[in-house]
């Protein structure tokens, strides 16, 4: 995943506030907090069976030319 720097929010109030009700409720939204994880009745942690593992995320910045 690639994300320019000016898109990155600080939290996710901020997401909320600048969407605003309006937009909040005419979009699909998809928080991802981390890799997937679950515990089976033996209580063992297990990553990634619902989704990856891992994320791997390239921030670009603006040059400045």
């Amino acid at each position: 995943m690639i994300v320019q720097i000016d898109h990155i929010m600080p939290n996710l109030a901020a997401v909320l506030a600048e969407m605003g009700p309006g937009g909040v409720a005419a979009n699909r939204l998809t928080l991802i907090t981390g890799p997937s994880r679950t515990a089976d009745i033996e209580k063992r942690i297990v990553l990634g069976v619902h989704g990856p593992k891992s994320l791997h995320v390239i921030v670009v910045w603006p040059r400045d030319d």
